[in-house]
């Protein structure tokens, strides 16, 4: 008899199925066996390699689906759809899960309530999971509607929280589409936990979706504000709202001041 995952890892793919394989080996070496893994195949014109990469793992577990080719929040949307379980991993195609992601997930997620956890992702490039932890900023509601300082690569959330923030992602947003629905999250009353652990290592390299798109990610920040009738704030209102250990880091990353400044 089939038995019903307990958590499933949603996975947009578009490009590099070479990262994609090491993704999917990440899911397969948890160290608990009742997991899915809903690989969404978004690319515009569908990937044969990206079917191909998922067919040779071998694995009853993994999913794969044909997307529409209409962005990223398209196809977590249709993740969420077909997925079977009621926690609910992000997974980014190129990020590798350490093996005791989903476990984590399953102690710490209760499936009757609307919660959320974000972690510390450890940031690297190249092939070995390898690099520098990101910070971890515990959580404001009021911050999360000026800055995302939720590390989106190691999230996780109940359906219930999902489906009281709306049961979407907006599809208007090519960047930012999971900022958009933490916000949606956070208005409707979701329990937001900040964990302080790594379960997952973010790639970064010349194909991910923020790699030198900061004027792109500038136009979605503003997208969002306007969606939320944020109202303008200055940025010592921002920065004092960090805490320390975090505010080092923001005041000393320039790019980053200049994509999170209030535009009109």
């Amino acid at each position: 008899m089939e038995k019903t995952p307990k958590v499933s890892f949603l996975i947009p793919c578009k490009h590099r199925p070479e990262y994609l394989a090491q993704a999917l080996f990440s899911c397969m070496i948890q160290t608990i066996n009742e997991w899915e893994a809903v690989v969404v195949d978004d690319g515009d014109n569908n990937n044969e390699d990206i079917e191909l990469c998922v067919k040779r793992m071998e694995d009853d577990r993994i999913v794969y689906v044909k997307g529409t080719g209409e962005g990223v929040g398209a196809a977590r949307e249709k993740a969420v759809g077909i997925a079977k379980s009621n926690i609910l991993i992000t997974q980014d195609a190129d990020d590798i899960s350490y093996p005791v992601r989903a476990a984590r997930c399953l102690e710490i997620l209760d499936s009757k309530e609307p919660m959320c956890l974000y972690t510390k992702p450890r940031v690297f490039s190249g092939q070995m999971p390898s690099g520098k932890e990101k910070k971890l900023h515990l959580y404001n509601e009021e911050l999360l509607l000026r800055f995302n300082f939720i590390t989106n690569p190691g999230t996780a959330f109940t359906r219930k929280a999902y489906t009281i923030a709306g049961g979407y992602y907006e599809r208007c947003l090519m960047i930012g589409e999971d900022y958009e629905l933490f916000i949606r999250m956070s208005k409707a009353g979701v329990k937001f936990l900040a964990i302080n652990e790594v379960h997952v290592c973010y790639r970064k390299h010349e194909f991910s979706a923020t790699y030198a798109k900061k004027e792109e990610i500038m136009k979605n920040i503003d997208k969002i504000r306007r969606l939320h009738e944020i109202s303008k704030f200055n940025d010592r209102i921002l920065i004092d709202s960090l805490q320390e250990d975090y505010k080092e880091v923001f005041m000393n990353d320039k790019e980053m001041m200049t994509m999170w400044r209030y535009r009109e």
